[in-house]
């Protein structure tokens, strides 16, 4: 993942919870827990929220990868 903007910092999650700065920031690419279903990310600037939250299916993911 990247971001259109630079100088953002992107935080997810897999469990179904609303990641914040709190949670893991996205560096490299990560595994995928085998019963995530979704992944939300929010990206932050300076400790402050820049954006939406997205939520996007494994499933999606995995399309947009190439990964069967």
């Amino acid at each position: 993942m990247k971001t259109e903007v630079s100088g953002l910092a992107v935080y997810y999650s897999f469990d179904n919870s609303f990641p914040d700065k709190f949670y893991p920031e996205y560096t490299k690419p990560v595994s995928i827990p085998k019963d995530a279903s979704t992944m939300r990310v929010i990206t932050y600037r300076d400790g402050k929220p820049i954006g939406r939250m997205m939520t996007i299916s494994v499933s999606q993911l995995k399309k947009r990868a190439g990964i069967k």
